[in-house]
């Protein structure tokens, strides 16, 4: 991949981080949202999906539509991100394949962020260290992008802000959303949380 360097954001990471600890019994997934534009790629945001189902689907298609709406002329869907149930699972499997190609068809240095499940209990411990291994498309299969960082030096403090202050609780995933459409699945409450944070 060209960019060898990513950084998440605080509210970005938040995120994925409650979604992962709302619906810890399964595999749950999401969109990255960025600027297209520079390195390191920054992730700014995240709109967590499924955590029914993470396939291909009309759903998907419906999420997509929603999002095209809401971006800024210089931010885009720049990647995704996939926990799996199963502890064991450390890399993409189909369904993985078949949303990082249609994400692809549009940002074509696209990124997946496959969770460490491992890794993700211990990130309190583990200081800075983010618990994901990173994927992009290479000679039309992903693969493991050995050469790239991601980084976020307000990490530690964002994890204690979802866990200490229950935040996952909260999190609204499009699931939820399409269940009942008063429920933000951006999330909103958050980022606001997390920005005051940090401001």
């Amino acid at each position: 991949m060209a960019t060898t360097s990513i950084e998440i954001s605080p509210t970005a990471y938040a995120k994925i981080l409650s979604h992962i600890l709302k619906y810890q019994h399964y595999t749950v997934n999401g969109l990255l949202i960025g600027n297209q534009n520079g390195d390191p790629l920054l992730i700014q945001d995240v709109y967590p999906l499924f955590h029914t189902g993470h396939g291909l689907s009309p759903m998907l298609e419906i999420a997509l539509i929603q999002l095209d709406t809401t971006f800024s002329s210089e931010q885009t869907i720049i990647g995704y991100y996939h926990a799996f149930e199963n502890c064991k699972q450390q890399s993409p499997d189909v369904h993985c394949e078949r949303i990082m190609d249609k994400i692809s068809e549009h940002f074509k240095q696209a990124i997946l962020l496959l969770v460490d499940n491992h890794a993700l209990t211990k990130i309190k411990e583990e200081g800075s260290k983010l618990p994901f291994h990173i994927f992009s498309r290479q000679d039309s299969s992903l693969r493991l992008a050995s050469k790239a960082q991601i980084f976020s030096n307000e990490s530690c403090i964002s994890s204690q802000e979802v866990i200490e202050k229950k935040l996952y609780e909260s999190c609204v995933d499009f699931d939820d959303h399409l269940e009942d459409t008063r429920l933000d699945w951006s999330n909103s409450k958050i980022t606001e949380l997390i920005v005051s944070k940090f401001s």
